[in-house]
């Protein structure tokens, strides 16, 4: 039933409305869509009361749920920013940076891709900002048809899973973390058993259409109503695993909406919302 409910709202036309455009699909099940991996590199997030001119912010997959309550308390403090926050995976977004896309801000799931960038940045004699915003954390999520018992290992669910879904390890940095975690659980699985998708929304789109029976997602998507109808979610314990510090770097330092984005993720008033996603401050 879950895998019909995706493909309904796959069928269905995509609208922005309203301040912070939630993604609105006449349905309660709106939240889903933000799991899945539409085509969201025009996902848009803007206040029609703004007559400035629109600022494009990269943003990693891992916080599509988080970037919509973010937006809201953004706005209220700056009601005439403009944004349109395109999702994707860090890697994609550090190749195309590099490449001379107009992004003003790259909201990042790793420390090292930001590295990369700013030195480029400097290289080429344009000035920019970076910092660490926060620290992610891996969970395993499997759906409940499984009918594991509760003290089942993590390792003992991907062996019972047919397929494990994971974002690709390559350009996604919740990838190489789940790549991490199976090498060293000595989970060492087939093509047939392994689906990857581009990004970590993907990943989730694959669990949730039922292509696989488990997935390795970031924390900050398990809380969704709709992983938690119809999956089990244990989140795996950080020792023996490289941190997930997700960084920042600021584009182009003279757009006043990117600085003051910027400078909202590393307030007060973000941290709350970001701890409510399972994120920690670095």
């Amino acid at each position: 039933m879950l895998g019909r409910l995706s493909r309904l709202l796959l069928s269905l036309p995509i609208q922005c409305r309203g301040p912070g455009s939630l993604w609105h699909f006449g349905l309660a099940h709106w939240g889903l869509a933000l799991l899945l991996s539409l085509p969201l590199s025009w996902a848009q997030a803007s206040s029609p009361q703004s007559s400035t001119e629109t600022t494009r912010v990269a943003v990693a997959a891992n916080l599509r749920m988080a970037i919509d309550q973010l937006t809201p308390a953004f706005q209220a403090r700056h009601p005439l920013a403009r944004i349109d926050f395109v999702f994707g995976s860090t890697g994609n977004f550090t190749r195309q940076i590099l490449q001379g896309a107009p992004f003003a801000l790259l909201v990042a799931a790793d420390e090292q891709s930001v590295e990369v960038i700013g030195q480029a940045q400097q290289k080429a004699g344009r000035p920019s900002r970076a910092a660490a915003y926060a620290q992610g954390q891996l969970s395993l999520v499997y759906v409940k048809r499984l009918a594991l018992p509760a003290q089942a290992t993590a390792e003992q669910i991907v062996r019972a899973s047919r397929r494990t879904a994971i974002a690709n390890p390559e350009t996604a940095p919740y990838g190489r973390a789940a790549q991490q975690w199976l090498s060293r659980s000595g989970l060492s699985l087939s093509p047939q058993q392994l689906a990857i998708g581009e990004n970590i929304g993907q990943a989730a789109q694959f669990l949730l259409t039922g292509s696989v029976e488990a997935a390795l997602l970031a924390r900050s998507l398990t809380s969704h109503p709709t992983i938690q109808d119809c999956c089990l979610v244990l989140h795996l314990p950080k020792d023996g695993l490289d941190p997930i510090r997700q960084a920042m770097i600021l584009l182009q330092p003279t757009n006043p909406t990117a600085n003051a984005f910027f400078d909202f993720l590393m307030s007060a008033q973000a941290t709350p919302i970001l701890q409510s996603f399972g994120y920690q401050r670095p």
